[in-house]
């Protein structure tokens, strides 16, 4: 169900996100319409505003507290991926963004505070070509927790064996977890 924007939403992203965006809005045209029709839970209210902001490597937002860099990331076939490097006055995170070997994940990620990265829940053996194309195994998690630095955690946000990837990421010397998203959790 769509969320009724009072602003609009900035998104940033790789090219071709326009062509995205256009579809999913008109995919979603007769629930606006209904619901800021009269009678609506948003009656009387303007339909989503969205500004993308197609993005290439390098800093992509700054302001006052935050700089927030775009790095290419590999995953499989696609022409660009990117992984985030996020920077306020005390700490970096960084968000992996979907990635398969190689990752630039390591580089970005020194001595950052927290890596929140896609996959980790498929062990190797159990990958498929496809996984190994565009996404990360348990031990290349394990891996990229060992390298990247000291100071935190990883985070696994993909699903699959939860709690695999934690022992493995634990064995390397890192803390790490398994965050599940979607639409019902």
């Amino acid at each position: 169900m769509p969320v009724a924007l009072h602003r609009p939403l900035e998104v940033y992203e790789s090219s071709g996100l326009q062509k995205m965006t256009d579809r999913l809005i008109a995919a979603y045209a007769e629930d606006i319409a209904v619901r800021s029709s009269p009678g609506g839970e948003h009656e009387g209210e303007a339909a989503p505003v969205v500004r993308l902001h197609e993005i290439a490597p390098g800093v992509v937002y700054r302001d006052s507290l935050v700089t927030a860099t775009a790095f290419l990331e590999h995953h499989g076939t696609w022409a660009q991926a990117f992984g985030y490097r996020i920077q306020t006055p005390d700490k970096v995170i960084v968000l992996s963004g979907d990635t398969g070997p190689p990752s630039g994940v390591v580089g970005q990620c020194q001595g950052c505070a927290l890596l929140l990265h896609e996959g980790g829940t498929v062990l190797a053996a159990d990958a498929t070509p496809y996984f190994w194309r565009f996404h990360t195994t348990v031990e290349d998690l394990a891996k990229i927790a060992r390298r990247r630095g000291p100071t935190s955690g990883a985070v696994s946000s993909a699903a699959g064996r939860a709690g695999v990837g934690a022992e493995l990421c634990g064995a390397a010397g890192a803390v790490c977890g398994v965050v599940r998203g979607g639409a019902r959790s």
